[in-house]
């Protein structure tokens, strides 16, 4: 079949490489036999969220940790699973074994702090969608404790999400191949189907401790959700109570609450940990939160309470998606198909016969094969066409947008017939494989919208905390901040964006929490009889605590705006190139998962080309360093200035002796310095005298030499005149000697005649 592809196709994105291998093994394969190994082979294998759970804690039981758990006491619970597994190293598996030391190896970084760049930062992150565990992964790794809470129960969503090449490289940074090495196995386009996303996401958050409550639906951001949060957060026997509260359908516990089923000691230390770092940063205990992340998806209200709201980014002509799955075989020739995608206006006859002969009016289509799972079709058409085809049974009446696509409202029959005409024209032999069940569906992408904000600073009490002077900080990642264009497949790609800006602000805002801890720490450590400067110590540091959370809205604001500019047709142009030389020196070598590739970092420096520029905005630490310096100079000359002021006498009368002595040693030094330069002239000028004797002699010698050649010259020049003469006149004598013979013989031949 026709592929369809073309370098000017504004529906594909940049893609990346194929060439990432998969290390040459199956992910369940492993170097030994024995209960570990089977048990991260069936770890590998499990695909039902609450399956994954009860493998993962098999696969700890298997490996022996609990152990260890002692040894890591002061580390917070993310830290506590991965250093543990570090720790077993010889008794894991060797891809397990592999997958750890890659996480280590990435926590190590510069950018973590050895997973303590939010240390004692309490997140909640509402929605487990694939950016939302990107961010609590990311988070974790952090150092911070990471709480995500999703409604769903299980993950079943089949749509196929299209990946660019960086988040490909995050993801296999990340070491989603070493879980899975058929994910992105695709030869043309690098997708992969959302639930599959999230499964390995969930995997990673597990070895990093995220703890993960599936089943918990969040109506409203009140006091019922401080109740509910606060029970998911502390122990895994109040599970059950949480959901009742929340209404909501029974779920699986993840992450830590996991982990608390293993390893009994691991809830009480985290409740020890979280206990310890509340003291510290005086904290409203009742509340188990510092930072709240909104991955709950387009369009959701939830947040709107707390000054969020969804804008209009973009209204266009209406334009409606169909999504459909078709069941795959397995067999020979569907493996062959080519995937692909068609604009209409790069395929404009094909596109027009299509519409004109059938009445299916199309403006692109986009086919994606996802292995042992489904044939993915994504296409679009215009309200009216499916109106006049009879997939949409009235445009009347005021309808528009989701009203229009309401299934009272969508003939299923039709609309599965328009899409299979627009298969068998794309992918022939397709047309009749039967629909996954519940895997049409059509919806209206017509009109974009976006958050109003990135991140707001909010009163603690204004979602259910009890103390009113207290701030919680809610940014927005994933489709709540950006609602996606699916042609262009933003939605991921601008998501992991967003996790990235989130961790910077997280570790940012850590900072601030610490600095802030430091200040109350410090006034409640002044008597008692001072207690009106504990009072205006504690006003002034809470004010420059809101000054330095304004200052983090702004900043993460300013990326929000940078991903705002970007899009499948400006990625070059917005983001630096994401592969090539790492801090090492080293070229990239997609061969090596060992090695970090990747060139984005947490620090928005790594990713962004046109970042705002001010002073507010010190995205290279430089303002901060230069801060530090100036401050450290002003304590330097402050100490300096009161040592001199101390003993300003003394070195008064010492000055004096000293210029005294100065003014005499420097006449002296003058007086010797001009000896010198006059002895220095007067050498310099015998020099000249002699170097001016001994180039006359030379010169002397030379005319001396001239004269001799000339009058040697001159003698030749006699001697060879003489010569010539004698030359000369020995030549006459002997012509008159002949000329005399020649006249004898005449005389004597006349004689004798």
């Amino acid at each position: 079949m026709l592929k369809g592809k073309t370098a000017r196709d504004a529906m594909r994105p940049i893609q990346s490489s194929r060439e990432i291998p998969t290390c040459g093994r199956s992910a369940g394969e492993g170097g030994s036999k024995g209960p570990a190994a089977a048990a991260w082979q069936e770890f590998v294998a499990a695909s039902d969220v609450s399956e994954i759970t009860s493998k993962f804690t098999k696969l700890l039981k298997a490996v022996q940790c609990e152990g260890l758990v002692a040894k890591t006491a002061m580390a917070g619970p993310g830290p506590i699973v991965l250093r543990t597994l570090a720790e077993a190293a010889p008794r894991l598996p060797p891809r397990m074994k592999e997958l750890v030391q890659l996480l280590s190896r990435r926590q190590a970084h510069t950018q973590y702090r050895q997973g303590e760049a939010c240390a004692g930062l309490r997140t909640a992150i509402i929605g487990a969608g694939p950016v939302g565990l990107r961010c609590a992964l990311e988070l974790s790794l952090c150092g911070s404790n990471v709480i995500v809470i999703e409604g769903r129960a299980a993950w079943t969503r089949l749509n196929v999400l299209h990946l660019w090449s960086w988040v490909e490289a995050d993801l296999t940074e990340l070491g989603v191949k070493l879980l899975d090495p058929s994910v992105f196995a695709a030869a043309e386009f690098c997708h992969t189907a959302t639930a599959q996303l999230q499964r390995l996401l969930l995997k990673l958050c597990l070895f990093v401790g995220v703890t993960l409550r599936t089943g918990c639906t969040v109506n409203r951001l009140d006091e019922h959700f401080r109740t509910t949060l606060q029970r998911l957060s502390q122990r895994p026997e109040a599970e059950e109570e949480a959901r009742t509260l929340t209404s909501a359908r029974p779920g699986e516990g993840l992450g830590s609450a996991a982990l608390g089923r293993s390893m009994p000691s691991l809830h009480s230390l985290h409740h020890s940990l979280h206990s310890t770092s509340l003291h510290l940063l005086h904290r409203d205990d009742a509340f188990p939160c510092d930072l709240l992340v909104d991955a709950t998806g387009a369009r959701c209200t939830l947040f709107n309470d707390l000054g969020f709201s969804q804008v209009t980014m973009l209204k266009g002509a209406r334009s409606l998606g169909i999504v459909c799955h078709l069941a795959i075989a397995s067999e020979a020739w569907e493996a062959r198909l080519s995937e692909g995608s068609w604009a209409s206006q790069y395929h404009q006859q094909r596109f027009g016969r299509l519409a004109s002969e059938k009445g299916v009016a199309l403006q692109n289509l986009v086919y994606y094969q996802q292995p042992h799972s489904s044939h993915y079709f994504v296409m679009t058409a215009e309200a009216d066409a499916l109106v006049r085809f009879g997939a949409i049974r009235s445009k009347g009446d005021g309808l528009e947008g989701a009203a229009l696509v309401k299934p009272p409202n969508v003939d299923l029959v039709e609309l599965e017939r328009f899409a299979r005409i627009a298969i068998n024209e794309f992918v022939p032999g397709l047309e009749e494989r039967p629909l996954l069940p519940k895997q049409l569906q059509l919806f209206d992408f017509s009109e974009r919208k976006q958050s109003n904000a990135a991140a707001l600073v909010v009163p603690l009490s204004a979602v259910g905390g009890s103390a009113v002077d207290r701030r919680l900080l809610v940014t927005r990642v994933g489709d709540a901040l950006q609602e996606p264009f699916w042609p262009e497949g933003l939605g991921i790609n601008r998501g992991f964006l967003h996790v990235l800006d989130c961790a910077d602000l997280a570790i940012h805002y850590a900072a601030v929490l610490r600095k802030h801890a430091q200040s109350r720490h410090a006034l409640m450590s002044l008597p008692i009889s001072e207690l009106s400067q504990r009072a205006r110590g504690a006003t002034a540091a809470m004010s420059s605590m809101d000054a330095s959370l304004a200052e983090l809205v702004a900043r993460r604001e300013a990326l929000y705006n940078c991903t705002k500019r970007i899009s499948s047709t400006t990625i070059k142009v917005e983001l630096k190139p994401h592969l090539g030389s790492t801090s090492d020196g080293n070229a990239f070598d997609a061969s090596n998962l060992q090695r970090q590739q990747l060139r984005y970092r947490i620090d928005p420096i790594s990713r962004y080309t046109h970042l705002p520029q001010g002073p507010e905005f010190d995205w290279d630490g430089s303002v901060r360093r230069r801060a530090e310096l100036a401050k450290m100079r002003e304590a330097a000359a402050a100490a300096e200035a009161a040592a001199a002021s101390s003993a300003l006498e003394a070195i008064e009368a010492r000055r004096r002796e000293l210029e005294t002595e100065a003014a005499e040693a420097a006449e002296a030094e003058v007086e010797a310095a001009a000896k010198r330069r006059l002895a220095a002239a007067l050498a310099a000028e015998a020099l000249v005298k002699r170097h001016a004797e001994q180039a006359a002699e030379k010169e002397a010698a030379r005319l001396r030499e001239a004269a001799e050649r000339e009058a040697a010259a001159e003698a030749a020049a006699r001697e060879g005149e003489a010569a010539r003469k004698r030359e000369e006149e020995r030549l006459e004598r002997e012509r008159v000697a002949t000329v005399a013979r020649l006249t004898a013989a005449y005389a004597e031949a006349v004689y004798c005649t």
